[in-house]
């Protein structure tokens, strides 16, 4: 091995890890239940699959459609304001009722404001409401009841319950992160102006996800796990929850290539742990070996990574394909343990 060589191998924030996190032990075996039967995590086999959902902001309608030209399906609009003229700019070539459209807004006046726009914009363009379906997100608070009420009323293919969790390095991390976004979601089910069952099929989860591999692969069964123990204990007939697995800009390092990989195991991790979006952000274009055209090279690598796990490894196919898997299994009842302890505590 050349000196260059050993300098790189050093470097093992270049890499990603493949064992579980350190501070979370693994017990001795022990046989499983028979009688301890399961929903499966995947999605549904006869659905499409996953889809890609990508963020674009103001000034970017060039790189919206470079996306949705190389197989993005779903667009997410990072607005601050939401005013007309950016929202129309943004959508100038796009046509809304043909894919999945996500409208983040940074605080509760754009919330309101993007919605009047969206309705206004679909009513010139004569799109029919009930064939448009996406979101409208607010970070950190849901909509006020009359609003909620009205997105309801005006747009019923629409998510308005928007629960983002923050991004976690450890173990303790994990728990944290998804133990607030539960804790959120009670006290949404508490306020809310809708029956439970509904405040559950109009809200819309983003899990951020790391290198990690394995724990992250748990991390989001034990979403899963808690998600059915909130429908039991609301008496509900299972349904699956509208959750996107994003890889956390922590995850990247310099290398545009090796990304790329990085990119394919979350999105991997995503698909055979029971995600139904995948968010895979642009990575920055000051990138080592970046091409000329980032945002084509990159669209274009992001929809082969959906062909890759869906049209050529028929990952959607199976059903919970982890369920079984010992290590898979304990970090996952481990971490929703924890989890569930937590919810407890604060709610």
């Amino acid at each position: 091995m050349t000196e260059k060589h050993k300098t790189q191998s050093k470097n093992k924030s270049d890499f990603p890890l493949w064992e579980p996190d350190k501070d979370l032990t693994i017990s001795s075996f022990k046989s499983s239940k028979t009688s301890d039967s399961r929903p499966p995590l995947s999605v549904d086999s006869e659905n499409d699959g996953w889809s890609i959902l990508q963020t674009f902001k103001r000034g970017q309608n060039n790189l919206i459609l470079a996306a949705l030209n190389q197989g993005v399906d779903a667009i997410e609009l990072a607005l601050e304001s939401a005013d007309s003229d950016e929202f129309n700019q943004l959508m100038k070539g796009v046509k809304a009722e043909m894919i999945s459209l996500h409208l983040n807004c940074s605080n509760g006046s754009a919330l309101v404001e993007s919605f009047h726009t969206l309705r206004a914009y679909l009513i010139k363009k004569n799109i029919d409401i009930h064939f448009v379906e996406g979101s409208l997100r607010y970070v950190g608070q849901q909509p006020f009841s009359w609003l909620a009420k009205d997105i309801n009323e005006a747009m019923p293919r629409f998510s308005f319950y928007y629960f983002e969790s923050s991004d976690a390095k450890t173990v303790r991390g994990h728990v944290e992160q998804l133990g607030d976004l539960f804790i959120n979601l009670l006290r949404t089910l508490e306020n809310a102006p809708f029956e439970p069952e509904q405040v559950l099929k109009k809200s819309i989860f983003r899990i951020h996800t790391g290198n990690d591999f394995l724990t992250e692969v748990a991390k989001i069964r034990a979403f899963y796990r808690i998600w059915d123990l909130i429908l039991n204990e609301l008496d509900l007939d299972h349904f699956l929850p509208d959750m996107e697995v994003s890889v956390a800009p922590e995850a990247f390092g310099g290398d545009l290539y090796f990304n790329l990989i990085r990119s394919t195991s979350a999105a991997v991790s995503a698909a055979i742990s029971g995600g139904t979006k995948i968010h895979l952000p642009f990575i920055e274009t000051n990138q080592k070996n970046a091409p000329n055209n980032t945002v084509a090279f990159l669209s274009r690598m992001h929809a082969n990574i959906l062909h890759l796990i869906q049209h050529e490894s028929h990952l959607h196919r199976v059903s919970d394909p982890l369920a079984g898997s010992y290590l898979i299994e304990e970090l996952t009842d481990k971490l929703a343990e924890r989890i569930w302890e937590k919810v407890r505590e604060n709610f």
